[in-house]
């Protein structure tokens, strides 16, 4: 820390120690024309992200978050290029993003056995996430004024990897901590038998939190389909010369939003919902200048769209009620007027 007033350093804190790794970034692509029609392609990318430091739980720093990903497709030309589009499946992964450790119940442990040496620090664990799926996408110019685009994804999503070195922490010390909880109960002394009760509910919250952790379950939020369409007009002579207008729609489809009690593939989802945009303008020369105003309209039809993303559960009559706990509320229609002017 320095000090505000002469910017020396008066202390320092917790030193952190991390395990260095090269990590490149890479991006690749190639294309190949079948004829003037049609064309294959395919990609593949690396990246990292060094800027989100994180403690693991064995005190040195967590690896970058790494992400990789694969995409390949077709794409055509038809009607002398009036129509073109392609077909793309793509696949992604992302290592090494953070989550939550669980340092308060393994301390807990620790402390009830009276072995507070060997506390750990609060630290961070890892989660990998995969996605993939296939986009379909089209621009089309049925004359020389008017355009039309329009796309549609499929996403499939999936958590894997996930409390890895929690888990292996466990495995180490779980036979230990069964003896240790084993000998405070069999003392018949009620002060150990609460003891090896808080360590033994410690253990069950770390072991709870981690094989609740489903290996492939699908991400909270991911769409069974998303779709856009779009389309604009320009005027390029006679009175309305300078003007162009048009408009579109953004579909989005039922979406996951959590999972029935005990089956983590179970899923719940969202309703689906769509929104209306409108879009308008006028161009023209003046002044040696031109002169540019843009009308932009979103949720047109001023929907009220409240999008849950968490739902919570209670049991009625041996049923299971779900409520939603935490929302994202739509926002209302909204007009943004931009004029500018290039001279």
């Amino acid at each position: 820390m320095r000090d505000p007033v002469t910017n020396e350093i008066v202390s320092a804190g917790e030193r952190v120690t991390v395990d260095r790794k090269n990590v490149n970034s890479f991006n690749g692509s190639a294309v190949y024309h079948l004829n003037q029609q049609f064309s294959v392609f395919a990609g593949y990318s690396e990246s990292f992200d060094a800027g989100n430091v994180a403690i693991g739980i064995d005190g040195f720093g967590l690896p970058s978050l790494e992400s990789k990903g694969i995409e390949a497709g077709v794409r055509v030309f038809l009607l002398n290029n009036r129509l073109s589009g392609a077909i793309t499946y793509y696949s992604n992964e992302e290592q090494n993003n953070r989550i939550g450790g669980e340092a308060g119940n393994i301390n807990r442990i620790w402390t009830s056995l009276e072995l507070d040496e060997r506390q750990i620090a609060n630290y961070q664990d890892r989660v990998s996430f995969k996605g993939t799926g296939w986009e379909l996408d089209f621009t089309a110019n049925p004359t020389q004024n008017w355009r039309l685009l329009f796309n549609i994804a499929f996403p499939d999503t999936k958590q894997t990897d996930g409390f890895a070195d929690t888990r292996a922490y466990v495995a180490e010390n779980i036979a230990f901590w069964e003896q240790q909880i084993a000998a405070l109960e069999a003392t018949g002394d009620p002060s150990d038998a609460s003891r090896a009760d808080v360590a033994r509910n410690s253990l069950s919250a770390v072991n709870s939190r981690t094989g609740g952790f489903a290996e492939g379950r699908r991400i909270n939020e991911t769409f069974k389909y998303t779709a856009n369409i779009f389309s604009r007009y320009f005027f390029t002579d006679g009175a309305l010369q300078g003007f162009s207008i048009g408009g579109g729609a953004n579909f989005r489809g039922d979406y996951v939003v959590g999972n029935r009690p005990g089956d983590p593939f179970d899923y719940v989802y969202a309703s689906s919902y769509s929104l209306l945009t409108l879009v308008a303008g006028y161009e023209r020369e003046l002044r040696g200048g031109k002169l540019n105003i843009q009308v932009n309209v979103t949720n047109l039809l001023d929907k009220e769209i409240v999008r849950p993303f968490n739902y919570g559960s209670y049991v009625a009559n041996g049923q299971s009620i779900f409520v939603p706990n935490n929302f994202n509320i739509q926002d209302p229609r909204r007009v943004l007027v931009t004029v500018s002017y290039q001279f």
